[in-house]
Parts: structure tokens; C-alpha cells; sequence
């Protein structure tokens, strides 16, 4: 509904990612939403004792939301917000809590402001939800974030040959460098200056399917292990490369707070 004045969008899907105080009850809520991306929004009094708001603006909650935009105007206003799911988990798993805050803060630090992205929304939510499962094992769920949110961002890799001479990588590990987009076979690494990864043929079939978004059952103790240890060199040289700065270390406390 518009008018002079501006526009009320209603029934929006959000997640909270952080909040940030304005006076003694006000709030600036910076929300990832389904059809308006990341924005900021004031909630007037939202911190006043006995408001249902003050319970409900808290970060994994799935939310619907109303909101005012000003003609004009970046900031929105919040108008009403209602639950639309709460996480039971979260609370008591500090694995989850860190991996949780770490999806957050790279919807906040590499998404750029109202750029609408429903399929990333979509993982988002999907990503908060696998953490919330009794048998989530919160690095790997992290670990599909981060590759498909690459995927989605168009910095996907090819795994199927060598980057430079293209003679097929096979069932064998490649160096993986992702300033060329790739793996590379030994031959081509030793004429590269450059430090490469080495990347296990079993870590590269994970990482392959996390990038096809397949359906992936949780790899077994040892290949688990292997697979978050190799691929974390992967992750921050991808954000390094493509955003010029990486993700900021998980935080087993609230990063979020007030």
C-alpha cells in the first residue's frame, strides 16, 4: 500500500542479524529479509518492559514483519513483528550458537544493502534450520553455507580438470587455487609462484556436491575431519580473494548483542 508519504510491505520474512541501540528503548534492527535483501529498520520501544517485540527481535528467529518506508528514506520503520518459528537448540550448543553467529555476520558483511536475493534467503533459512536438527554437526553445516553462498555469488570452482593444461583431475587430489578458479595437477603447480592448497580427491567429491547442491548425508568421522580441515584454507582464501577480507573468528558468545 503507497501513498505520499510511502510504502507498508507486509508479511516479509526476516531474520535478525544484528541490533544496535537508539536511546534507552529504541532499536535499529538490521534484518535479512525474502523480498527487500538487507535492510535497517527502526523499532520504536522495542526494549520497553512488557512488549511482546523486545522477545521476538532476536537473532535465528524466523519472523514476519511489517514495514513502513519513507519516501525517500533508506531507514524503514517497523510496524509489527510476529513469530513464525523459534530454534530450540541453539541455546545450549555453543557449536551451533558460533556457527549460527558466523552465517550472520557474513549476510552482514559481504551482502550488499537491499540487493534481493531470494534463493540466498532461502539457504539462510534452510542452513538455520539444519543447525537446529538433533544430529546437526554445526562445521559441516557452516562448510554448505559457505560454498553454496560462493555458488550463489557466481565464484564457483572447477573440480573436474586442472585449470590450466584442462587434463582431467580423475579420482586424485588437486592444489587448489582459487585466484585461477580451480584445481591443479602437480605438473602445473611446480610452475606456479604462488602457495596452493593440496585438497584430497574425497575433500574435492564433498566440496563438488556442496557446490551442486545435492542432497549430502554427513561424511563419516575420519572423511569429516579431513574434509573441515582441508576445506577451511579453501573458505578464507575464497573470501579473501573475491571480497578482500574474510569472516570474522566464531564467537562462542553473542556477537550480536545490544
Amino acid at each position: 500500500m503507497s501513498d505520499r508519504m510511502g510504502t507498508v510491505h507486509s508479511g516479509i520474512e526476516a531474520f535478525v542479524i544484528r541490533r544496535f541501540p537508539l536511546g534507552e528503548n529504541d532499536r535499529i534492527i538490521l534484518f535479512f529479509t525474502s523480498g527487500h535483501g538487507k535492510l535497517r529498520a527502526v523499532a520504536k520501544n522495542a526494549m520497553k518492559p512488557g512488549r511482546k517485540m523486545s522477545g521476538l527481535l532476536e537473532p535465528f528467529n524466523l519472523l514476519e514483519i511489517d514495514l513502513f518506508e519513507k519516501a525517500g528514506s533508506d531507514l524503514y520503520r517497523l510496524n509489527s513483528v510476529e513469530l513464525a518459528s523459534r530454534p530450540r537448540r541453539f541455546t545450549s550448543d555453543l557449536g551451533r550458537l558460533s556457527a549460527g553467529f558466523e552465517v550472520l555476520g557474513i549476510l552482514e558483511k559481504f551482502v550488499p544493502d537491499q540487493e534481493v536475493d531470494p534463493s540466498l534467503f532461502d539457504l539462510t533459512k534452510q542452513t538455520l534450520l539444519a543447525l537446529d536438527r538433533e544430529d546437526a554437526h554445526p562445521e559441516f553445516v557452516l562448510k554448505t553455507f559457505q560454498f553454496r553462498f560462493f555458488q550463489l555469488a557466481g565464484y564457483g570452482l572447477n573440480l573436474c580438470e586442472c585449470n590450466q593444461c584442462r587434463k582431467p583431475r580423475g579420482n586424485r587430489s588437486g592444489y587448489m587455487d582459487v585466484q585461477s578458479g580451480g584445481v591443479m595437477c602437480s605438473v602445473c603447480r611446480s610452475r606456479i609462484a604462488r602457495e596452493c592448497a593440496v585438497v584430497s580427491a574425497g575433500t574435492l567429491k564433498i566440496i563438488d556436491g556442496l557446490f551442486s547442491f545435492q542432497d549430502m548425508s554427513i561424511p563419516e568421522e575420519t572423511a569429516m575431519k579431513r574434509f573441515i580441515h582441508e576445506s577451511e584454507p579453501v573458505v578464507l582464501g575464497m573470501f579473501a580473494w573475491h571480497f578482500g577480507a574474510v569472516p570474522s573468528s566464531k564467537k562462542l558468545i553473542n556477537p550480536h548483542a545490544d
